[in-house]
């Protein structure tokens, strides 16, 4: 019997580094490990683009201002997609203190 697999890219991101390059490009406040109450030592997958629905808009032009609402990484992501910042594709996010 085989075992049914397949490979896929991942991009793999310190949160500190993530933080700080969104802080670049939007500027104001980002912390990874505070808007999503992360544990020490974990990780955090995300897509780009993903099926996060903005209706309106909203939480997009809060990004783009540097205002980052709780829980707001998936849409953050197909922002920095749709800006040009970073490509399609697989992350993740490594937390360790």
């Amino acid at each position: 019997m085989e075992l049914k697999s397949q490979k896929q890219t991942l991009i793999v991101i310190e949160s500190d580094d993530f933080d700080r390059f969104v802080e670049s490009k939007y500027g104001g406040s980002f912390e990874f490990v505070a808007i999503h109450e992360a544990n020490n030592d974990s990780r955090y997958k995300f897509s780009a683009p993903n099926c996060n629905m903005d209706f309106g808009g909203k939480t997009e032009t809060a990004i783009r201002s540097g205002k980052y609402p709780t829980y707001c990484t998936h849409a953050l992501f197909n922002v920095l997609l749709k800006d040009g910042f970073i490509t399609a594709g697989e992350y993740e996010i490594v937390v360790s203190w």
